[in-house]
């Protein structure tokens, strides 16, 4: 335990110093699309077909020198059918945890990212899911990313996910 805990000290102490901390708030849209049907027998209730879904989100990340790693926790969830007209919006307090790893490199104000991710709480626990972005540093602490998000492995719905972030890092 003591080994641990000592582990945990000099990261956060080498990140600290060497690294940076950050904080945003992200918006994740989910499209939801059926490219083919369902397996025969399963019936889909209620149908989120042509349905565009936006994530509301906090995004805790730790960067150092060109790694980073980070926790994104969904506080609120906006769904509207693209057919239909139909929306709805929830509250989601920490019904899904997103934990990711990547790599990042910046050329002077603007950078790019990549980093492989999986959700710990929620639906697809376990199923990884690559991100691939950019992002503009906007002053001294503020920062705006934009990114796609694609399934690394085959899931039953098609989606097109994309995220956009504001943040500020420490």
């Amino acid at each position: 335990m003591r080994r641990i805990l000592l582990g945990i000290m000099i990261v956060a102490f080498g990140i600290t110093a060497f690294g940076a901390f950050s904080v945003g708030l992200n918006g994740l849209g989910v499209l939801i699309t059926y490219s083919e049907l369902p397996s025969p027998g399963v019936i889909i209730v209620p149908d989120f077909s042509n349905t565009l879904i936006i994530l509301g989100s906090l995004d805790f990340r730790a960067s150092f020198s060109w790694l980073h790693a980070g926790l994104m926790m969904p506080f609120a969830q906006y769904a509207r059918n693209l057919e239909t007209g139909e929306h709805a919006f929830s509250p989601l307090p920490f019904q899904m945890i997103y934990l990711y790893a990547g790599l990042h490199h910046s050329f002077n104000k603007l950078y790019v990212l990549a980093d492989v991710g999986t959700m710990v709480v929620g639906p697809y626990t376990g199923l990884p899911l690559l991100r691939v972005g950019g992002g503009l540093k906007l002053g001294k602490h503020f920062f705006l990313e934009a990114g796609f998000m694609k399934w690394l492995v085959p899931v039953d719905v098609s989606y097109k996910n994309f995220d956009v972030e504001f943040g500020y890092e420490f």
